[in-house]
């Protein structure tokens, strides 16, 4: 089995009355992408096994089809259609983190989805945090590379952290504060308690997944105690430097020639819900 812990990424919402802030730290081995605008009005087809150029187009090929609600612009490692992030026209963004769990389960193959196009399918069909989530079981989520859960934040300033829980997805809508690395959100705010009477600048990053979480939470927090509060923007920045894995020249030489390279942090992406950007 692929050793997957040492890719991870760092997601939060920051908000005052002039902007809300959605942060993610992409942490991963490779940093090539594409900036993508996707249209309103396309038809869609959710990727399956049996999807072929000839029957795209063919409504008795049992896979999910939905028309983009919702013009978006998205960061794409991958392909089109599969982003890591992204914001949409009505103000909603989505980031996603690799989930480390094993919990998930085989996804319905008539209405199933994959974990980055469920990315890109919020986007074209919602506009707002209520809606995701009052649409939760519309599809099935299948795992195809890695296990996912997702930061979701919108204009009106409602967050949520949707993950997998007993094989089906929930969200976690109710916190004081959102922010979360690859570590389930419950898991990451029990450990964070443990740095309540600590300042988030004096927090070492010696257990990568939970410190790095307990740090964002720790700085989330301080901006929202802050009087007069920080230029959310510039600070969302400050929280991503602070959590950032920066790898060594050692490190990449020692790589060379020897299967995966070491994860980094290559994208640092901060989206403004309030004017959109």
């Amino acid at each position: 089995m692929e050793d997957n812990s040492n890719i991870m990424c760092t997601t939060f919402t920051l908000k005052n009355v002039n902007h809300i802030a959605l942060g993610q730290g992409y942490d991963f081995y490779y940093g090539h992408g594409l900036v993508i605008v996707n249209k309103r009005g396309i038809e869609k087809v959710a990727l399956c096994d049996d999807l072929t150029r000839g029957n795209l187009y063919d409504h008795h090929l049992k896979t999910a089809r939905w028309t983009a609600k919702h013009g978006s612009v998205t960061f794409n490692q991958f392909a089109r259609e599969l982003p890591t992030c992204g914001i949409n026209e009505a103000g909603m963004a989505v980031a996603s983190m690799w989930h480390d769990t094993e919990k998930t389960l085989p996804a319905s193959s008539e209405n199933s989805i994959t974990e980055l196009q469920w990315i890109q399918y919020q986007l074209d069909c919602y506009s707002c945090v209520d809606e995701v989530i009052g649409n939760l079981d519309a599809l099935s989520l299948k795992t195809e590379i890695y296990p996912m859960h997702y930061h979701i934040s919108d204009k009106s300033g409602r967050s949520a952290i949707v993950e997998m829980d007993n094989g089906k997805l929930k969200a976690f809508d109710d916190l004081d504060s959102f922010a979360c690395s690859n570590e389930g959100i419950i898991k990451s705010l029990e450990y964070s308690r443990k740095y309540q009477n600590t300042r988030a600048g004096s927090i070492e990053i010696r257990e990568p997944i939970l410190d790095r979480a307990a740090k964002a939470l720790l700085m989330t927090r301080e901006f929202n105690e802050s009087q007069p509060p920080p230029d959310p923007i510039d600070y969302s920045f400050n929280i991503l430097d602070a959590v950032s894995l920066q790898v060594g020249f050692k490190s990449l030489f020692n790589w060379l020639g020897r299967g995966i390279p070491p994860s980094q942090t290559f994208w640092q992406i901060v989206f403004d819900l309030l004017t959109r950007q």
